[in-house]
């Protein structure tokens, strides 16, 4: 696809479709394949049915309580048309997120209005780092805010996705201790698709732009933040999820 300023992308018409099947749901698709790319990048068996329950490399299990597996996690350039230099890489990384029965009563994917406001309790979580004493304090504000994190429901934006639309934030994570460092870091895009009433998947999406003295390409920030947007639109577009009978009758049911 192509982008403004003469960014182009990978040709996801003419990408690998991969499916991923679980117990009542199946998510289809587009990895591009990147002959510039410095990694081979990990792809997880497709069928995701039984999930593992011996520990691996690509499953963990969160601080919070639920288990996250790896499915992608994938990165491809992006080049200025009239040089065909790179100016941009995005970096994708799929996750299967599998939510204990302890916790069904807390979490329900399939609730339009309870997903949303768990993703919310959740994050202001990470912001006092599980300490629940700090929720509601300055602290908590606070590093919310650094974050970028949203500050109340209403700032969670919703992917239209048809029957069950996807939570979507813009969510600054900070990698390390130096705050100049953290300051100067772009937002990433975390997005949120609902499976099951035990399964959703969790997108984490980031692209860094790069310079070059050759490329007559110059962005302005709101420039660059709209590149990034519109890259993770496409790939947001490719992907489809499927869901069962019993799926959608309990949709229905949560939502009615």
């Amino acid at each position: 696809m192509k982008f403004q300023h003469n960014v182009v992308g990978p040709d996801f018409s003419k990408a690998d479709i991969v499916n991923f099947f679980f117990s009542e749901a199946e998510v289809s698709l587009v990895i591009p394949q990147d002959p510039a790319s410095t990694g081979l990048g990990y792809l997880a068996s497709q069928d995701q049915t039984v999930l593992p329950d011996k520990p691996d490399n690509h499953w963990v299990t969160h601080p919070f309580g639920f288990r996250i597996f790896d499915l992608v996690s994938k990165s491809w350039s992006y080049i200025d048309q009239d040089i065909e230099d790179d100016v941009a890489i995005t970096h994708f990384q799929l996750n299967l997120i599998e939510v204990p029965e302890t916790m069904r009563e807390e979490i329900n994917p399939l609730s339009k209005r309870g997903f949303v406001e768990w993703l919310f309790k959740f994050f202001r979580m990470i912001a006092v780092e599980g300490d629940t004493s700090l929720l509601g304090t300055d602290v908590e504000l606070e590093n919310m805010k650094a974050n970028m994190m949203p500050l109340s429901i209403g700032e969670i934006e919703l992917y239209p996705a048809g029957i069950l639309n996807w939570p979507m934030l813009t969510i600054k994570s900070p990698y390390d201790d130096d705050d100049e460092a953290n300051a100067a870091r772009d937002p990433g895009y975390f997005i949120y698709i609902p499976l099951t009433e035990s399964l959703f998947l969790y997108i984490d999406h980031s692209v860094s732009i790069l310079s070059s003295e050759s490329s007559p390409i110059t962005l302005s920030k709101s420039e660059m933040l709209k590149l990034k947007r519109d890259i993770l639109m496409e790939i947001l577009a490719s992907i489809r999820v499927t869901y069962s009978p019993k799926i959608l009758s309990l949709i229905e049911e949560c939502n009615s």
